[in-house]
């Protein structure tokens, strides 16, 4: 039965049977600070935090809605923030004035852009849920930072296009430019009352963002003020390297200029399944979604050609066709697939990475990972990551032949070496590759992955609970692989030792289960887990079956279930794996071993004797019958002579 109210950190009380409208993507539920219960807080139940959560826990500005606390409960992350200062801007709104939206709007918000560029971190959770007006005033206030994964929530109006072609879970943290985007549209929203392209579906969305530009898309009608007219095209500029530059917009004045280059178009069209595509960057996008006709017109060389007359984009067309003549097939990857991966990088650099048809960032591989992690098998998301992260990790030369933008490949090489801290390889490797990109990723295992476990002590109480309440099946492991992987990325992170790899048998595994988690209940005081021994016990007293007296296995027995019931894992494991006691049982069994021996060559020597002592009795017999035949002898001549005597 859920609890009603808990308590972290000693001091702040969370009421779970008050849920709050969620906040930056999280659950939020009614929570009072002990000491000051009159003042309402917030707290958010994360599912994942950011991998780079401490620096973004201590951040603080004026713009965001600060962290009070966070607090691990059994083992899950909770997060106390001040109560809202008004609704979201998903609520409602109305159009803002000029000077207002430079006063309240652009230079707060560029502002914390700018402090977050330097140091090193993105927002992406620019969106108008997860905006605030402060009630009363034009003041606007940002949720919480670093409490879900990059964009993980973000509408696709809000994403630049290097990012809006990727599903949620597979756009990485983006550059501080893909913060200025999201502002932009804000702005724009501010500006006009309303979101644009309100009420149609993200294809067609990216479809006419592809085809006309985002900026004019987004502005097509809308009655914008003339002063915010360059910022907003600049801002909504498709190619990173055009959108200012937060420090330029803190600084802005009221009609300040921004320079916004004007997109390159063919003259001439190029023609792929009846859209007419005048960018490379649109071709990109479309070749992906009709591969095998874009691999025609690449092969019959005239999407070089078109790159050549029609664009002047001499190099791009020398290595696009260069592509047909060396694809072929490289290893496990089809050609098509291999030479569709980087034509789009050579057409787009600044797309992320096509394959098989999924669009990510190699940044957010770890994330991919863990959200296909809870699919079926069956599922081709899963079988298309897993499948390209298996290649990279398995064959890393591929990498040195791709031709691939030069962030592409940085993210494929970083995520390469997250790859190689681990020291197994396979699946076990892949499982790993997520907690070692985020120390802060919750086990992941079906079993427990609700409860949102970041510590391996908090794993080890729901495993005591757990076990007191699930049935046991014969042969049942202790703890399932993502649990294992779990604990052993927190051993290289030197919280712990690692835990063995799985035995022969399922027995050694569980004890090497129980040594883990014999460490953890050590170290962090987790108190007795009697119910984790009581499952154990049947692979303990397999263990126990190595010693030969059978009195000694009844009394270990015995001694086994009553120290399961203190609970104290360190202990059993030592009364089990007693090596001394062990080596006494061994002497004793070799002993009687001899003594056995003995006793059969003793009985193998049975027939023989048997046989002297026949003969022996044979001879004896006949003795008696020659003493007794002599003495009758004897008597019946005494006999006579005594009768003739008379």
């Amino acid at each position: 039965m859920v609890p009603e109210n808990i308590v972290i950190g000693g001091r702040y009380t969370v009421r779970l049977d008050r849920p709050q409208p969620p906040l930056g993507g999280c659950d939020a539920f009614e929570a009072r600070d002990i000491s000051v219960p009159s003042a309402p807080l917030l707290a958010l139940a994360p599912e994942t935090l950011r991998a780079r959560w401490p620096e973004y826990a201590l951040y603080r500005h004026p713009s965001v809605i600060p962290f009070q606390a966070q607090e691990h409960h059994d083992g899950a992350m909770w997060v106390v923030c001040s109560p809202l200062p008004g609704p979201p801007l998903s609520a409602g709104f109305t159009t803002w004035p000029e000077n207002q939206l430079i006063e309240s709007v652009i230079r707060p918000m560029a502002d914390l852009l700018m402090h977050l560029d330097s140091l090193g971190l993105t927002c992406r959770a620019l969106r108008p849920d997860n905006v605030f007006q402060e009630q009363g005033s034009r003041r606007l206030f940002l949720g919480p930072l670093g409490i879900t994964p990059p964009a993980l929530k973000q509408p696709v109006i809000f994403e630049p296009l290097s990012s809006a072609v990727c599903a949620p879970h597979h756009r990485g943290d983006g550059t501080i430019a893909c913060d200025v985007f999201a502002l932009g549209v804000i702005i724009l929203m501010l500006c006009t009352g309303k979101v644009p392209l309100q009420g149609l579906t993200d294809a067609e969305i990216l479809r006419r963002r592809f085809e006309r530009g985002s900026a004019a898309v987004y502005m097509a009608g809308a009655n914008i003020p003339t002063g915010l007219v360059s910022l907003l095209k600049a801002m909504l500029s498709d190619n990173p390297e055009f959108r200012p530059a937060p420090k330029d917009l803190v600084t802005i004045a009221p009609s300040k200029m921004f320079s916004s280059r004007v997109r390159t178009l063919a003259r001439v069209p190029l023609v792929l399944e009846g859209h007419q595509l005048r960018t490379p960057q649109a071709l990109a996008w479309f070749a992906a979604q009709y591969s095998d006709q874009f691999l025609a017109l690449l092969k019959r060389r005239i999407v070089g050609k078109w790159l050549h007359h029609e664009l002047d984009l001499v190099d791009v067309a020398r290595h696009i066709e260069r592509l047909v003549s060396v694809g072929g097939v490289v290893g496990a990857v089809s050609s098509k697939t291999w030479i569709l991966m980087q034509a789009i990088s050579l057409l787009d650099p600044a797309a992320p990475l096509c394959w098989g048809g999924l669009w990510f960032w190699p940044q957010a591989l770890p994330h991919m990972i863990a959200d296909v992690s809870g699919k079926g098998d069956d599922s081709g998301e899963k079988r298309d990551i897993l499948g390209f992260v298996g290649l990279m990790v398995s064959a890393p030369d591929l990498l040195n032949k791709a031709q691939l933008a030069p962030e592409l490949t940085l993210s494929l090489q970083y995520f390469l070496r997250l790859a190689r801290q681990s020291s197994v390889k396979g699946q076990e490797q892949i499982r790993r590759l997520v907690y070692f990109a985020n120390h802060y990723q919750p086990c992941l295992s079906p079993s427990c992955r609700s409860e949102r476990i970041i510590q391996p002590v908090g794993l080890v109480r729901w495993l005591e609970k757990a076990c007191a309440t699930a049935a046991q099946g014969p042969g049942d492991p202790l703890l399932d692989k993502q649990m294992r992987s779990f604990l052993n990325v927190h051993d290289s992170l030197g919280m712990m030792r690692a835990v063995a790899e799985r035995g022969s048998s399922e027995r050694s595994t569980c004890v090497s289960d129980l040594m883990i988690i014999a460490k953890i209940q050590r170290k962090f005081d987790s108190g007795p887990l009697p119910n984790i021994l009581r499952k154990a016990a049947p692979f303990l007293k397999e263990e126990l079956g190595v010693w030969r007296s059978k009195t000694l296995r009844k009394h270990k027995y015995e001694r086994l279930e009553a120290l399961a019931e203190r609970g104290d894992v360190w202990s059993v494991l030592v009364f089990v794996q007693d090596p001394a006691d062990l080596e006494k049982d061994k002497t004793q069994a070799k002993m009687a071993e001899k003594e056995l021996e003995t006793i059969r060559l003793y009985l193998g020597d049975e027939k023989s004797r048997l046989a002297n002592i026949k003969l022996k009795s044979a001879y004896s017999g006949e003795f008696v019958c020659l003493m007794l035949g002599i003495l009758l002898a004897l008597s019946s001549v005494w006999f006579e002579f005594c009768q003739s005597a008379l």
